[in-house]
């Protein structure tokens, strides 16, 4: 029913993309708040940040590294 046409690389958000277009329930979601995860990812990383200035402990430093991942993945388009 639908072509599946890469121009790029799956990678670059091509392959979540046409997913989306297919209107698979979880994709359709994903589809319809990944840029407002994005928006609400950005002020979470600084809040973690300044709280790991503060009180340091490993969970907290963690923490960052881990949403500092997921924002690199948004900003890279690999989600």
């Amino acid at each position: 029913m639908y072509k599946y046409v890469f121009k790029r690389s799956p990678l670059k958000g091509d392959f979540l993309n046409t997913l989306c277009k297919r209107g698979d329930g979880m994709y359709r979601w994903w589809c319809k708040y990944r840029y407002t995860i994005k928006g609400v990812l950005f002020p979470l990383i600084c809040f973690q940040f300044v709280r790991t200035l503060l009180l340091p402990n490993p969970f907290d430093v963690m923490l960052l590294f881990l949403f500092f991942l997921a924002y690199l993945g948004f900003l890279l388009e690999f989600y």
